[in-house]
């Protein structure tokens, strides 16, 4: 017998065991199906009276209305005192003033790169270009594209921004102001490029030429959500004010305020109303000029006071209309309107503790004001205080049963809880009665954008933005749904907007640290992380960022990518909330000690046990279904030679209720090359993760590992 055979084995072998351990997310296998508009462009707002007709132009001109689709050739106008708004298929919004002819002479799929051609015949429009981005053959983005055409009678516009509006007038002159991006105007005498910022004018027999223009985009602040609500302003007046009122109700605008003007400098009220006229029409400064004279400086009339003080909010000036309203509060420290202004300015100020105290000191006065309910509701809304906001609003809905913003922000605080089906419920609902409502439309995006359908959200998310491109909410879920849709740049521009509309809001920068990060931009990543870091005091919610097992959505990722191991603790640690599994997540693999490690694991998955379903690959930014894969395989040959698999399967549902699963196999084997020393060993794991309700997680994590090895000394 050989010496071989006469040394002593070793024989190791453990037996299946139950353990808690960390693993790694799978890698998308799967490819997403991504949908395209249909072909047609579509009505998405009409506000007033507007028509369409088809070719020929011998063609009867018919009514119009929302949710029509245009065909190509199609003419659509609108009539005095009436906007309208549409959606093409290659993600182009317009938005139509009063006495606007457009037609639609060309509508590419919204997957081709061909052009939208528009021809323009009078009036004014503001529009906003979104269009799939196109790469050149060397790989970088093709800025130079033009992606839409819209003809007038003396120049051409060639669309390669983002940003602007135009205006035709009776002969022919056409006016373009740019407020992103750029555009070419030309005509046969010439062109020029017109930047942001800037202005160009084009007449007839004329070569173009830039303007200097100062401010301007109070050229388009007649593009906003902003509605005449007479009954609101006119008060106990309205039966004195009955004739103007009913114009106003009946849409005639322009004789509603030709019996306001003479009123309007001794008579309040008319002033009020007036001056919701000039709002609606985009003429902020005269608007403010109506009501300078009423409202005196906070001691005047409180209608007066409250509707300058909005007007300067939307005119930017948001601290000069807080500190009108706190003066008018303290000579009418009680006074309703006042308080639920100062609200409603708080709010959009990002001062949640202001707003509450308001809203709360109409309510101890009048517990049946639905004003102050909704903005309750609203806050805890924002800040998915899911039982809060479910009370106030409801509680408002009572108040109010017929209010659209009211149902929309309810059927939004229960798609931030996940309740998807009863979010989309309401939305129907809402949207039934109320097509054109776009804090309705921007929940319904969010709902199909956490179900898994992120083309049809884009379509949603479009048709907010044209209906108020001021709205951030609609920006931030549209630039995770571009995100989602693997356009990066329209996911960045969109991320940037929603920060300039909200600049307290950390979130935008937040997904951008995140988008950067994935594409293994470090510097930029941790930029972002920075901006997001000094705004964490003005903080909504993080329960909407998703994450996988490593926490990679907290703002310290950015810093541990790139090593800075102690600035990225520093982060994690100052941006920590407990209720945010990606805080626990983060800090867990930041830890040394098992103890800490497994107790900030365990915090993590029941706070955010849907994390066993995120892929490692890219982040989806919010929690969307999936089911991803991967398979690694090591063969080596040294002293030993060794062979090991590894697969993983892993995947989120997001309905009836969230669950998440993860399945991993791991075999190994090595035999050595210089004896007949062994060891196989296996290991399986499965993770299951679910939240039957927005404040109840469960989850379970079993590993089974074997080991069986022999060894010759």
């Amino acid at each position: 017998m050989s010496s071989h055979h006469n040394r002593p084995v070793r024989k190791i072998r453990r037996t299946p065991a139950v353990t808690l351990s960390a693993v790694a997310c799978a890698l998308l296998l799967s490819c997403a199906w991504r949908p395209v508009f249909a072909a047609n462009a579509e009505i998405v707002m009409l506000l007033g009276k507007g028509e369409r007709r088809a070719e020929p132009t011998t063609a009867p001109w018919q009514p119009a209305s929302v949710n029509q689709k245009l065909n190509e050739g199609e003419f659509v106008r609108t009539l005095s005192d009436s906007q309208m708004a549409i959606v093409m298929p290659d993600r182009t919004q317009i938005r139509l003033n009063q006495n606007t002819q457009l037609q639609v002479k060309a509508i590419p799929e919204a997957s081709s790169l061909s052009q939208s051609l528009l021809q323009m015949s009078f009036g004014r429009a503001w529009s906003q270009a979104r269009p799939q981005t196109t790469v050149a053959s060397g790989g970088t983005t093709d800025a130079r594209r033009q992606r839409v055409v819209i003809q007038t009678p003396t120049a051409t516009l060639g669309i390669r921004g983002t940003d602007w509006e135009v205006e035709v007038g009776p002969d022919g002159k056409t006016q373009l102001v740019v407020l992103s991006g750029v555009v070419e105007m030309s005509n046969a005498m010439g062109s020029v490029d017109v930047g942001r910022g800037e202005a160009a004018v084009a007449e007839a027999g004329k070569a173009p030429v830039k303007l200097v223009l100062v401010n301007p985009q109070d050229r388009v602040q007649w593009v906003s959500s902003w509605r005449p609500q007479p009954r609101r302003w006119s008060g106990a007046d309205a039966q004195r004010l009955g004739a103007p009122v009913a114009k106003i109700e009946s849409g005639d605008y322009s004789g509603a305020a030709a019996q306001l003007r003479p009123l309007a400098s001794q008579d309040a009220a008319a002033a009020v109303l007036l001056a919701d006229l000039l709002l609606y029409q985009g003429e902020a400064a005269s608007a403010r000029a109506v009501l300078a004279a009423h409202a005196k400086d906070g001691t005047g009339d409180s209608r007066a006071v409250v509707l300058l003080a909005h007007a300067m909010a939307r005119d930017n000036q948001l601290a000069q209309g807080q500190a009108l309203l706190a003066t008018a509060l303290t000579r009418s420290p009680g006074n309703v309107d006042l308080l639920v202004a100062q609200g409603d300015l708080a709010i959009l100020d990002g001062d949640d503790q202001r707003a509450r105290a308001a809203y709360s000191q109409v309510i101890a006065a009048q517990p049946a004001n639905p004003d102050a309910w909704y903005g309750i509701g609203l806050i805890e809304s924002e800040r998915e205080n899911v039982k809060a906001a479910r009370a106030a609003l409801g509680q408002a809905q009572q108040l109010q049963p017929g209010s659209s913003k009211v149902a929309a922000e309810l059927a939004a605080t229960e798609t931030f809880a996940g309740n998807l089906a009863a979010g989309r419920q309401m939305l129907q609902e809402v949207m039934a009665r109320e097509p054109d409502n776009y804090q309705a439309l921007t929940a319904l995006g969010l709902n199909k954008l956490k179900s898994g359908q992120p083309a049809q959200a884009l379509e949603d998310f479009l048709k907010a933005g044209s209906i108020e491109p001021h709205y951030s909410r609609a920006w931030l879920y549209s630039g995770i749904t571009f995100y989602q849709l693997d356009e990066r740049e329209r996911a960045v521009q969109a991320f940037r907007k929603a920060s300039e509309l909200d600049e307290h809001d950390p979130m935008p920068y937040l997904y951008g640290s995140v988008v950067e990060g994935d594409a293994l931009e470090y510097g930029a990543a941790i930029v972002s992380a920075q901006q997001a870091q000094q705004r964490m005091p003005f903080l909504k919610s993080l329960n909407q960022a998703a994450n996988n097992q490593k926490g990679s959505a907290n703002l310290g990722s950015a810093l541990a990518n790139f090593g800075m191991e102690e600035w990225a603790g520093y982060y994690a640690t100052q941006s920590y909330s407990p209720y945010w599994g990606g805080s626990h997540l983060f800090l867990a693999d930041r830890y040394t000690g098992k103890f800490n490690k497994n107790s900030e694991l365990m915090s993590g998955y029941l706070t955010e046990p849907t994390v066993f379903g995120a892929s490692n690959r890219n982040s989806s930014l919010v929690a969307s279904p999936g089911n991803y894969g991967k398979v690694d395989v090591l063969l080596d040959r040294t002293d030993w030679n060794q062979a090991a698999a590894i697969g993983t399967i892993n995947g989120l549902r997001v309905e009836p209720v969230p669950l998440a699963y993860f399945l991993s196999a791991d075999l190994a084997t090595a035999d050595a090359r210089n004896d007949d020393s062994t060891a196989r060993g296996r290991n399986f794991t499965l993770g299951l993760g679910m939240k039957p309700q927005y404040d109840i997680g469960l989850f379970g994590f079993v590993t089974n590992t074997r080991l069986d090895a022999q060894l010759r000394t």
